[in-house]
């Protein structure tokens, strides 16, 4: 029994083995590394000494997916018990764990999401995903990614299970694999003496390694190895952090292509950004592919026969993975068309008329006013436009074809003569003449015994020409020339009499009793003051020394004073005025007794002046009489005896005399009565002013009262 079972375990151990063997010339060996060689052609050579930064090339490194399938990945794999053990297959549709499931659930792939991926394989088994790069012939790329064998399975006795995770670098041309790299991950196929039905953990880490791309593309596998006699073992294997770090073949800057005329022989252009992988610059006529341009430097350009209008050129940069950039595009116009030509515009021009590029359409700008025509077969044009302003400029383009023509100018000219100028009225005194006309004009004035003298209207439409004094009824002409030489009508004005020169008053008070001023000899001088509506007029005249003087009566301040000259011939002076002023100071105020025990003082006065107070230590205080001429102001009480000064001040600074209040005692002294005698027919004596007296003579009783002076008599 013993024999038979040693001969059992042996035949398990070949099978095993067998399998092993197997498993590993069709899978995979150890890692081993091939090179490139050294043959690249001129432009990779270049490339190469004109790398970029290196950066992560796999796209979708997320694992982002659909329902369907996981971008820019395809799933490969080898199932030994398939009849088709190795293909890229499709993913079919994800279930509702998120799992592609291939070979009848023997395989699965569930992409997480978060940059990683899980991959389920039964042995014998090699499961995973792929993509296709661009490279750079001769370049080092580095290659790495986080394995993590979550669970493996050896479920018969004595079966073992090899789990391992690797990667295969190839070039998509040759099919030529350029790198492998692999590592165990836990287990062993071997004859092994374990317990069946277990679950096991296995190993995680990083893999990484560099290869030498060989081609312009290059496929990137990562996945697993399941290894084991028994088919049903299984295994869980989680991929993550997936970089190949390297230069990739990103789409070149679209070229810059130069306007093209038909009949240019060559276009040209230029390239933009990086063309460290430029291949060749590629050249389309209508869609239509005619050739490579000339590159030089970042210049390029290529002959071509003459061009339609309208024919459309593009210009591709394409790399050496033969990739395009968008395209440079340009639209053949024509070379060139006719400068249009603008006939004479005047500010009295209704139609612009002209000749340009029979079959164009015309732009004519004046100022602010555009107008568009069409020329005309025969090459003319003409349209109607407003009365354009002297001075404005007209442009002129014309567009055929897209081409746009030279730009044409000229200048509105000005054939419109100004206003004839007004003159202000001038007086045989006068030694200007004054007037308005168009700002900027020339100003030419003619005078009686025909000399003309000059001057130039102001910004303000103003001039003044200073001119000899001119006798009555003489006239006086002038017109107005302007920049373009357009010369006026006339305008005249005819010399009149001057009137006397306005008087000149003196300062009238309300203390006058005479008007003073003076004017022109010989005049007659009429002088009315007005007061509340109702006026006095009074005469006199202006002797040989030029001066006046007129009896008035005394005036109100505040009256008006109007004075006017007439000369011999009537002819009247301009008015002159003049208010009387105010010199009158108001009367001394009336104020009320003031006891020392009272906090204010009253009185009367002239109405709307301001009071001043002087109390007895020098302060003062003020206050305003009312319309009624009252006035209250508070004070501090005062010692009996002190005196206090109270004037009034009017509204044109008249101060009054002080009225002085001496405080009386609130307790009244008695009064004194001066000696009586038989005959008398009254009794005098002092006391308080202000005071009521009461005097009793036996039966009989007589009352007074006390002046301000301190005395009665009763």
């Amino acid at each position: 029994m013993k024999h038979a079972k040693s001969k059992r375990l042996t035949k398990v151990a070949t099978g095993m083995l067998v399998a092993n063997l197997v498993i590993s010339s069709v899978i995979t060996t150890l890692p081993v590394q091939s090179f490139a060689t050294e043959s690249g052609t001129s432009a990779e050579q270049k490339l190469l000494t004109n790398l970029k930064a290196n950066q992560n090339i796999l796209k979708n490194i997320s694992f982002a997916s659909t329902s369907t399938g996981i971008a820019d990945w395809s799933a490969e794999q080898y199932d030994a018990e398939s009849s088709n053990p190795t293909s890229i297959v499709p993913y079919g549709t994800k279930d509702g764990n998120g799992w592609f499931s291939f070979s009848a659930g023997r395989l699965a792939i569930r992409p997480i999401g978060n940059g990683s991926i899980e991959l389920y394989s039964r042995a014998d088994s090699r499961n995973g995903i792929t993509q296709t790069i661009n490279t750079i012939p001769g370049q080092t790329y580095t290659i790495s990614y986080d394995y993590n064998t979550t669970k493996y399975t050896t479920k018969q006795y004595a079966v073992g299970t090899a789990t391992y995770t690797e990667f295969v670098a190839k070039d998509v041309a040759t099919g030529v694999e350029i790198k492998k790299g692999s590592t165990g991950t836990g287990g062993d196929a071997g004859w092994v003496y374990y317990p069946s039905v277990v679950n096991r953990v296995g190993s995680s880490g990083t893999l990484a390694s560099t290869f030498v791309a060989t081609g312009k593309t290059t496929k990137i596998y990562i996945g697993t190895i399941m290894s084991s006699k028994d088919k049903s073992n299984e295994m869980y294997q989680t991929i993550s952090n997936v970089q190949v770090l390297g230069e990739s073949s990103a789409q070149l800057a679209a070229p810059t292509l130069q306007p093209v005329k038909n009949q240019d022989p060559k276009i040209t252009g230029s390239l933009n950004g990086s063309n460290d992988t430029l291949q060749e610059v590629q050249i389309y006529k209508n869609n239509v592919y005619v050739g490579n341009a000339t590159v030089s430097g970042r210049n390029f350009e290529m002959a071509v026969s003459p061009s339609n209008v309208g024919d459309v050129y593009k210009a591709y940069a394409v790399d050496v993975w033969n990739v395009k950039s968008n395209p440079a595009t340009q639209t053949v116009t024509a070379s060139a068309i006719a400068t249009p030509v603008i006939n004479r515009l005047t500010d009295q021009s209704t139609t612009a008329s002209g000749t340009g590029e029979a079959g164009s359409v015309l732009t004519l700008k004046i100022g602010d006013a555009t107008y568009t025509v069409n020329v005309a077969t025969d090459g003319t044009w003409s349209t109607t436009i407003s009365k354009p302003k002297a001075g404005l400029v007209a442009e002129a383009t014309s567009v055929k074809a897209g081409v746009t023509s030279a730009k044409a100018s000229t200048t509105v000219v000005d054939v419109t003569a100004p206003d004839a100028p007004v003159l202000q009225t001038v007086t045989d005194k006068d030694t200007h003449v004054k007037g308005t006309g168009e700002a900027g004009t020339t100003v030419k004035v003619t005078l009686p015994n025909g000399t003309v003298l000059s001057g130039t209207v102001d910004t303000n439409g103003n001039f003044d020409i200073v001119i000899p004094a001119q006798a009555q009824d003489a006239v006086i002409r002038a017109t107005l020339t302007d920049a373009a030489g357009n010369v006026s009508a006339a305008g005249s004005t005819t010399v009149v009499h001057a009137g006397p020169s306005a008087p000149v008053l003196n300062t009238v008070t309300d203390q006058s009793t005479r008007v003073n001023g003076t004017a022109d000899a010989g005049t007659t001088v009429t002088v009315k003051i007005t007061y509340n509506g109702m006026s006095i007029s009074y005469t006199g005249l202006v002797d040989d020394f030029g001066e006046f003087s007129i009896p008035i009566d005394q005036s109100h301040a505040g009256a008006t004073v109007d004075a006017i000259a007439k000369d011999r011939t009537n002819a009247l002076s301009p008015r002159t005025s003049t208010v009387v002023q105010d010199v009158t100071a108001p009367d001394a105020p009336v104020v009320a007794p003031v006891f020392d025990t009272d906090t204010t003082i009253k009185g009367t006065g002239e109405a709307t002046c301001d009071v001043r107070v002087t109390l007895p230590s020098g302060g003062v205080l003020t206050g305003r009489t009312n319309e009624a001429g009252a006035f209250t102001l508070t004070i501090p009480a005062q010692a009996a005896g002190r005196t206090l000064q109270v004037t009034l001040t009017d509204a044109a600074g008249n101060e009054s005399t002080a009225t002085t209040v001496t405080v009386q005692s609130s307790t009244l002294a008695a009064p004194i009565i001066l000696p009586v005698t038989a005959d008398d027919t009254s009794v005098k004596g002092t006391g308080v002013a202000g005071a009521t007296v009461t005097l009793t003579i036996g039966n009989a009783t007589y009352t007074g009262t006390v002046a301000t002076d301190g005395t009665y008599t009763i």
